[in-house]
Order: C-alpha cells, then structure tokens, then sequence
C-alpha cells in the first residue's frame, strides 16, 4: 500500500480525482468504485466538470457500495446521495451503475 500525504482536502480531492481518471483514460472498460458521504464531494466535483468538458465515460462501469440501500425514493439512502451529487449532473448511462 502507498501512502500520499496532501496538505488540505482540496488537494486530496485532486488526487483522488487524478486516479479515478488514469483508469477512465487507460482502460478500454474501466470500473469505478464509488464512495458516498461528504468526503468525497469534491472528488465528484472534479468528475463532473471533466465530464461536461468531454471526458469520455461511455464505456465506465461504476458501482455504488453501501451498508444501507433503502427505498429507492428515500432522501436519506445511497441512491438519492449518489444521483443528487453525482449522476443527475454526468452523462453516465444507467445500465452502467450499479448499486450493491
């Protein structure tokens, strides 16, 4: 295991954003894990300004872990998290995530 010091969270959403998309940009069907929380918003952030600026996730697989799935409608549960932070605002095919 390696371990990157940053100085402050922007600088780690940075990096993790850095290896979320080397995988996106060197994988011919790329699988991403996704995280919920308010950690990794500005992971997300990044993600999505790099997708509306046309980085290519047609071919990503993202699947969504969490000990609580919930109704599908519910506000408090992964899926509502994950759609109001991230996927309302990318061009992720739906039959490409995946909740678990």
């Amino acid at each position: 295991m390696k371990t990157i010091f940053v100085k402050d969270y922007d600088e780690m959403s940075k990096k993790g954003f850095e290896f979320m998309k080397e995988v996106l940009e060197s994988k011919e069907r790329p699988v991403l894990s996704m995280t919920t929380g308010g950690t990794p918003r500005g992971v997300f952030k990044l993600f999505v300004e790099e997708v509306q600026n046309g980085l290519d996730i047609s071919s990503a697989t993202i699947m969504n872990l969490d000990e609580y799935m919930g109704p599908r409608d519910a506000v408090y549960t992964v899926r509502t998290f994950m759609y109001e932070n991230l996927y309302n605002l990318i061009s992720a095919k739906p039959e490409n995530i995946f909740f678990d």
